[in-house]
């Protein structure tokens, strides 16, 4: 791809600090490449939280990585934002999760060479409070007037929109997702011989680090109605990958349920994702609110059937046919998909292709369409 001879500096900046780098440092990583294909300089910025995690080690051998300590106050933030623009030269910050993002917005709204990009992972329903909705409105109708928006699914820049945001500096690009991760194999592990479940076991498997955003309880809800029902599904086990707040949500199942049932397993993230995958025999999403699951296009692509909640971040992976839907937060509805779902399953569904999903979601059509919104705004130039 062409481009001119003036480099723009651009910074991404993300409050991530998770235990495992995941798709999400895979997203950035391939989009600072072809970034610097069209003579851009990216830097990084990450909560200091971050710089003791073995990802951010490895990758910070190969990029330019700043730091923000956490406990920097809202001026300190607005300052540190100011000298790290100023003294890196950046034309560009792209924020995601929070990080900065109202401090970088401020100083695009003051300047006339500096750009801003919030990336808009999560929703953020109206409040019901009177002044806390004035907030919102007085936030993206007037501290964002200069910024741009990347929405990861359509009702976030809907509810952008509603707030006062500008349609013409919005646009929705749906998360790539690093299929290539997947492929990866950890070939001594065995979690089904670890965990003591036995190989004719229907395995259920879900994300989870809030039992309530995630649905948690929904699902486990569901699995007791299953279970209570008949003894067909004795063999039917739920387990779940709990990215944080381990202790905190083993914890909160275990003061809602009276502990942890037999059929039920806690599980810690891994890096090689895809062990999980392999070891189930089914995908569940019951969330109750999504920016854009990484997880259900995963298990797509590993050719599970996935049953997820209606809700609006879903709602893009209903043109695939191993996905089926039940109406959100309705535990019986739930618990009606999984008790069919293997005899639902269709020769169409069994069709779902790998390539079909990564032609629509790959990572590197992601990083093409962000980079076409760079060019659409003018924040580079061919």
């Amino acid at each position: 791809m062409p481009f001119n001879n003036i480099m723009k500096t651009v910074l991404i900046a993300s409050s991530f600090k998770a235990n495992y780098g995941g798709n999400f440092i895979a997203q950035i990583s391939f989009l600072a490449d072809n970034l610097e294909k069209v003579n851009c300089e990216v830097l990084f910025l990450f909560p200091e939280k971050a710089k003791e995690k073995k990802w951010c080690i490895l990758f910070a051998k190969n990029r330019n990585v700043f730091f923000i300590k956490d406990d920097l106050s809202g001026f300190n933030r607005l300052k540190f934002a100011y000298k790290f623009v100023k003294k890196n030269n950046v034309s560009i910050a792209h924020t995601h999760f929070g990080l900065l993002a109202l401090q970088f917005a401020l100083l695009c709204l003051l300047s006339k060479r500096f750009k801003h990009i919030i990336h808009a992972h999560s929703e953020a329903p109206l409040p019901a409070n009177f002044y806390r909705r004035l907030l919102q409105y007085l936030k993206h109708g007037i501290l964002l007037k200069k910024s741009f928006v990347i929405a990861v699914n359509q009702n976030i820049q809907r509810q952008y929109i509603s707030y006062g945001f500008k349609t013409s500096r919005l646009q929705t690009i749906h998360n790539g997702i690093d299929f290539n991760r997947l492929l990866c194999l950890n070939k001594n592990i065995d979690f089904r011989k670890d965990l003591q479940i036995s190989s004719d076991a229907k395995l259920f498997l879900m994300m989870g680090y809030n039992i309530y955003i995630k649905g948690i309880d929904v699902a486990i809800d569901a699995f007791l109605h299953l279970k209570n029902e008949s003894k067909s599904f004795d063999n039917y086990a739920l387990c779940i990958v709990i990215a944080s707040n381990f202790e905190m949500v083993k914890h909160e199942i275990m003061d809602k349920y009276q502990g942890i049932p037999s059929w039920l397993y806690l599980l810690k993230p891994t890096e090689t994702v895809s062990d999980y995958y392999r070891m189930v025999d089914c995908f569940i999403s019951a969330s109750r609110t999504e920016g854009f699951p990484y997880s259900i296009a995963e298990a797509i692509f590993m050719k599970l059937p996935v049953i997820m909640s209606n809700i609006d971040g879903t709602k893009w992976a209903t043109q695939f046919p191993s996905v089926i839907s039940f109406e959100s937060t309705n535990a019986f509805d739930l618990k009606n998909k999984i008790e069919n779902i293997f005899s639902t399953i269709s020769s169409e569904m069994e069709t779902t292709s790998s390539a079909s999903i990564e032609n629509i979601l790959g990572i590197t059509v992601w990083a093409d369409n962000v980079i076409n919104f760079y060019y659409k705004y003018n924040l580079i130039k061919l």
